[in-house]
């Protein structure tokens, strides 16, 4: 999939096979094009003349300031942060085209925990990771957690749905910049896993 008809039919021209596309860009574009409509509303909204129905209209441009300002620090994220891979036994990224793929040929779990756990494990097994930066890590590697939706078409909405029946829930955690967000922590994950074990082994 290409960002527009035009791209594709180039690709096709140019190219021959269009190129599979890599989870990480898209979502930089698809948060970029988010920023952008929710610029251009708050645009319109502040050219409008005033009228009498714009007290009625506050808590409508408080939502969308509230949105635009999240939509735009998971940019930030985005944009700040490296390939997840790049802490994985190899070091493989695939951003880097040289590099094998990665996460490779590996056969991933079904299960979110032990998915969500590889990724910790990736990036240094801190003690919580933001939900966004989860979601796009988890994006990157293969399969279909619980049987549902593919790693690649993850949100942090479907990641909570997904992690609910084993007792997680994201939890708000002040990270090293000072930003305040939606986390997963690495001790629910473990505590989640272990539980799994013991009904396993029972």
């Amino acid at each position: 999939m290409y960002p527009s008809l035009l791209d594709a039919l180039a690709a096709t021209l140019l190219d021959g096979e269009p190129q599979t596309e890599n989870p990480r860009h898209r979502a930089l574009l698809d948060t970029h094009a988010d920023v952008q409509a929710l610029d251009r509303q708050l645009a319109e909204w502040t050219e409008r003349a005033p009228s009498d129905d714009d007290v009625d209209e506050l808590d409508r441009i408080v939502d969308l300031l509230v949105e635009r300002m999240a939509a735009g620090a998971v940019l930030r994220r985005l944009l700040s942060t490296g390939c997840c891979c790049a802490g994985t036994r190899d070091g493989a990224c695939r951003e880097d085209p040289d590099a094998s793929s990665c996460p490779g040929d590996e056969v991933f779990p079904q299960s979110i925990v032990q998915a969500a756990l590889y990724v910790f494990g990736c990036v240094g097994s801190p003690e919580a990771l933001a939900s966004v930066d989860l979601v796009g890590c988890l994006r990157e590697i293969p399969g279909k957690p619980e049987g549902r939706w593919d790693y690649a078409e993850l949100t942090p909405v479907r990641l909570a749905r997904l992690m609910s029946p084993h007792g997680i829930a994201p939890r708000n955690v002040t990270h090293g910049d000072g930003c305040r967000l939606k986390s997963y922590r690495l001790q629910d994950l473990l505590a989640a896993q272990a539980g799994r074990q013991n009904t396993q082994g029972s």
